[in-house]
């Protein structure tokens, strides 16, 4: 669906009302439009739709021309404030054909904090556009570890081992310098596991964080609702603690995969007997609907009606394993144990 939010009184730039832009909360990509011809025009009524806020907005004298570089200025500052948490700003600068873009404004492009492309959108030939920026998708990862280890007879799995390292740093080791992760421990925090054996990130800092779900009794839906609250509006990849075969690999092919479909609600790890499940990616616009989860509802209470739109990305071998009690751990141990 495609909605033109609001619009600039037929001149190449504007600077938003307070109301402005009118956008639904479930909308994913806004995307900032702006005309070439703008470049050096005066800053003025009769060249920009409300003049005397964008001059406010860029800190620009009334009248004087408007610089190239400001014109990406007045687009993410115009704007950025006002896109939703899961939704990507994209800058886009039209009328390239007419109107060649100043050097200034193409190196200012490059190192843009947005996504910008630049191009013809009503060419006689048809839309030319060009990516100047391209911003990659990271998703934030959530490991789940809050559980109470019933089945486990009260032992922690995510501190149990069968191939070799605890269940929950193995989870937070494995999604690597693209994502961010979230941890949940209801009683006990294994900082000094996880220290020592998630390697650090090149600042030298943590790349893991524990929050704590004050009540993980109450079921899994509570402990996605806390994760989706901490992605940052970014799409969110969901492991399982207790699934002792994901591999660095299961997470790289779960990515291309999302990477290649932006479109899509998730992309998820099918077993050979046609289930799917955790690790799951899921489309930063679920966000909303994923932070209202409670009780035992998981991801799949908002996936399950999606048909298509939930990529499956087959398992190879035991990756979709799940550790659910002491029997299910001496046969994860056994199969670790034969594999190393």
């Amino acid at each position: 669906m495609l909605i033109e939010a609001d619009g600039a009184a037929r001149l190449p730039l504007k600077a938003p009302a307070a109301y402005e832009p009118v956008l639904p909360e479930s909308a994913t990509l806004v995307i900032a439009m702006c005309g070439l011809e703008a470049q050096w025009v005066p800053l003025d009524e009769e060249h920009v739709h409300r003049a005397s806020l964008l001059a406010d907005l860029l800190d620009l004298e009334p009248g004087r021309p408007i610089p190239p570089e400001a014109l990406l200025r007045a687009l993410v500052l115009g704007y950025h404030g006002s896109v939703p948490l899961h939704a990507r700003l994209v800058c886009l600068f039209n009328k390239a054909d007419a109107y060649p873009p100043d050097a200034i404004l193409m190196e200012a492009a490059h190192r843009a904090p947005v996504g910008v492309w630049m191009g013809a959108v009503g060419s006689e030939e048809g839309p030319i556009v060009e990516c100047l920026r391209h911003m990659e998708r990271r998703p934030a990862a959530v490991v789940l570890a809050a559980g109470l280890s019933r089945r486990m007879g009260g032992c922690a799995k995510s501190r149990s081992t069968c191939t070799g390292a605890p269940s929950l740093a193995r989870g937070a080791r494995w999604p690597g310098e693209r994502a961010a992760a979230a941890r949940w421990w209801p009683r006990r925090r294994p900082r000094a596991a996880l220290g020592r054996d998630v390697p650090p990130a090149p600042n030298g800092g943590d790349r893991w964080r524990i929050l704590v779900n004050p009540h993980p009794e109450k079921g899994i839906g509570g402990s996605l609702a806390l994760g989706a609250d901490h992605a940052g509006g970014r799409d969110l990849i969901v492991l399982l603690a207790d699934q002792p075969f994901v591999t660095a690999d299961t997470i790289r092919r779960l990515l291309a995969v999302w990477e290649r479909n932006p479109a899509v609600a998730a992309a998820a790890l099918e077993t050979p007997g046609g289930t799917w499940g955790p690790p799951v990616v899921i489309n930063r616009s679920l966000l909303p609907a994923i932070g209202s989860l409670t009780g035992d509802q998981g991801a799949r209470a908002v996936l399950q009606d999606m048909g298509d739109r939930v990529l499956r990305v087959q398992a190879v071998g035991d990756e979709g394993l799940d550790v659910d009690c002491v029997e299910d751990l001496a046969r994860a141990r056994a199969r670790g144990m034969s594999d190393h």
